[in-house]
């Protein structure tokens, strides 16, 4: 799931299903990884509970959303998820539009 606010580090902020807590943890962070078409960048997750964790995403790593086929969120300690990323540059390009005119429609 991915998340455009005034609020995240450069705009963006993407959430992967994650069983882990920060009581179980005793941390409220998770080392992991964000791997486009097998390219692995080390990243820092927050853990959130509820089954969720999120990443900030800094704009080289939404563009490598934008431009990839495959996603792979893998937080150390959870089994590696995967996506494919059919349809994210529209979606996203879409959000962002839709962001900037704070949800009025152009008529």
């Amino acid at each position: 799931m991915l998340e455009r606010s005034f609020d995240a580090l450069e705009g963006w902020t993407m959430y992967v299903p994650s069983p882990q807590t920060p009581e179980e943890k005793g941390s409220t962070s998770a080392p992991g990884l964000f791997i486009v078409d097998g390219e692995e960048l080390p990243v820092t997750y927050d853990l959130l509970g509820h089954g969720w964790a999120a990443q900030p995403l800094t704009e080289v790593m939404r563009q490598r959303l934008m431009d990839g086929n495959y996603f792979s969120a893998a937080l150390e300690g959870d089994p590696a998820r995967e996506w494919i990323l059919n349809g994210s540059t529209a979606a996203m390009d879409l959000a962002q539009e839709c962001y900037e005119r704070q949800g009025a429609i152009w008529r």
